[in-house]
């Protein structure tokens, strides 16, 4: 496991804190949801915030390699989608479905009250 140069913490230590704290973020969100829906809530807020991770993860790597590599495989020579980015095309089919999946669970009254608090502090 590598080590960092924050404070001798490995990259493990850091993503762990990183989903936790997107966690703590989504959970206030959905504070008030109905006590039946609870446990499937947290169940997609926990994959939420790690899919979140991960393309965070992704998209540094393609911004620094690029979304395309060259290929080699014995004589022949190609160019191939990276790997990243075939991993974050596929975190971002995920991350819709749970987004999706949790906007539904929100009653539509206060999805509108939340938006129109967003655009508020948008104008401000």
């Amino acid at each position: 496991m590598k080590k960092t140069e924050e404070g001798g913490l490995t990259e493990k230590t850091l993503r762990d804190t990183r989903i936790k704290k997107k966690k703590t973020k989504y959970a206030k969100l959905f504070k008030d949801v109905a006590a039946n829906k609870k446990e499937f809530v947290l169940s997609m807020i926990s994959q939420l915030a790690y899919i979140e991770v991960a393309m965070e993860e992704l998209q540094a790597e393609t911004n620094e390699n690029g979304y395309v590599e060259k290929f080699e495989q014995g004589k022949q020579s190609f160019v191939r989608e990276h790997p990243a980015a075939k991993s974050y095309n596929s975190f971002v089919k995920s991350y819709t479905a749970i987004m999706k999946s949790l906007i539904d669970i929100v009653p539509e009254a206060k999805q509108l009250d939340e938006l129109q608090e967003f655009l508020k502090k948008k104008k401000s």
